[in-house]
């Protein structure tokens, strides 16, 4: 719990650490000490685990805030457009991810998503407390909006 802002950073720091840890977890010299009969699938696959928990409390996190910052009018517009958003992820990410898996493995593969997760938690510190894009939510009733 705590404050959205809290929770956002602490979701998106996890998952670049537990990305990069994945990544350590599937490099070759790991798999080669590792004492368990899986070499190393095992602690990628409880990161992975773990990564998931936090993807969908960041984004069910994201997702809340957004919409209660909007009007009732704007919801499905919003949520439409989030949709949309994910969907093109979904059109370049697999390309991405299939030719950093045939060139570096699966631990290249993970690198890159630390890498994602820390450029965007980067620019997550950096506006987060910028007031001149921190919306407020105006509730105008069926007379404001006559007038308008």
């Amino acid at each position: 719990g705590g404050d959205l802002k809290t929770v956002i950073g602490a979701c998106l720091s996890s998952m670049c650490v537990v990305s990069a840890m994945q990544a350590i977890a599937a490099m070759p010299s790991f798999v080669a000490l590792t004492p368990l009969a899986g070499a190393g699938f095992y602690e990628y696959m409880s990161l992975t685990f773990l990564l998931s928990i936090v993807q969908y409390v960041l984004s069910t996190t994201i997702t809340g805030e957004s919409t209660a910052r909007v009007g009732p009018h704007a919801k499905g517009t919003l949520l439409g457009l989030e949709h949309s958003l994910f969907a093109a992820a979904r059109v370049v990410a697999p390309q991405t991810g299939v030719y950093l898996l045939k060139t570096g493995g699966v631990s290249a593969v993970s690198s890159a998503c630390a890498g994602v997760f820390a450029v965007v938690l980067a620019l997550w510190h950096m506006f987060k407390d910028n007031k001149k894009y921190d919306v407020k939510m105006q509730s105008s009733t069926s007379d404001e909006r006559k007038e308008k």
